[in-house]
């Protein structure tokens, strides 16, 4: 009969912890974590941490309150904490010239008023929106085939009746 390992339950571990508005499972790892939030990615994760002076490896069910918070706080205001501008999402802003970092709901928001901005003043990646085709100048002759089937149809074989 095989036996059955008990875990042992950490009573300060969590399962699911809040980090930034988005639910990461505790058992994953700081950096994993983190790479979780949009907007996140694995280089700015990356300085956080070392800003925060955790472990990439540290699971995210064993942090504190106190300790999320200081990772959030970080990840918020990022030019405060010394992380260099050439990690930001969203340098030189257009319209106040700011090098910002933006996260969750507030970069979906500006990512799309900034594609409503290109099609209502008609500029040629506007245009490639509108239409729903590739704005960075990919090749189209075989990729980003939407809808139907071009070409050549199947039709149904007739069937003969036999004459009498």
């Amino acid at each position: 009969m095989v036996e059955q390992k008990q875990v042992q339950k950490n009573e300060d571990f969590e399962e699911i912890v809040r980090i930034m508005s988005r639910d990461v499972y505790g058992t994953k790892s700081l950096i994993e974590g983190l790479k979780r939030v949009t907007g996140i990615g694995h280089s700015f994760a990356n300085a956080v941490i070392s800003k925060t002076k955790f472990s990439s490896e540290t699971k995210i069910g064993t942090l504190k309150e106190d300790d999320i918070k200081a990772i959030e706080a970080v990840v918020k205001n990022p030019e405060k904490n010394g992380i260099p501008a050439w990690i930001y999402n969203r340098r030189k802003d257009p319209h106040s010239g700011d090098n910002k970092h933006l996260t969750e709901a507030e970069r979906e928001f500006t990512q799309k008023f900034d594609i409503r901005k290109m099609r209502k003043i008609k500029s040629y990646k506007g245009l490639r929106h509108g239409w729903g085709l590739p704005v960075r100048g990919q090749r189209t002759k075989t990729s980003f085939r939407k809808g139907g089937k071009i070409g050549v149809s199947k039709t149904k074989p007739k069937t003969s009746k036999p004459k009498m």
